[in-house]
């Protein structure tokens, strides 16, 4: 089993502190998290513009995330085609 990277830790972080009720905890690790992979894909760009522009760009993923009930993924018009496949997934994988 190859080891969690640094990205995968911070998100496992991130929902244990939702699931308690930590909101603070949990955007202490998310943000971090959202940093580094939007730095895989702009490393030359400030953080600011980054982090705006990798929000952009997984507004999709991240709204079918929010919309996420019981565990179930609840799709609304228009349902995303790009979930599973999103280059995110992938960046967080390496």
């Amino acid at each position: 089993m190859p080891k969690p990277t640094g990205i995968s830790r911070r998100l496992e972080q991130c929902i244990q502190h939702l699931q308690s009720d930590d909101y603070e905890g949990a955007l202490v690790n998310l943000f971090p998290a959202i940093d580094k992979t939007a730095k895989k894909r702009r490393p030359k760009d400030g953080v600011g513009k980054r982090i705006k522009a990798f929000l952009e760009e997984e507004e999709t993923l991240i709204s079918a995330a929010a919309h996420q009930s019981n565990g179930a993924l609840m799709c609304y018009s228009p349902c995303p085609t790009n979930f599973i496949t999103s280059p995110v997934w992938r960046e967080t994988a390496r």
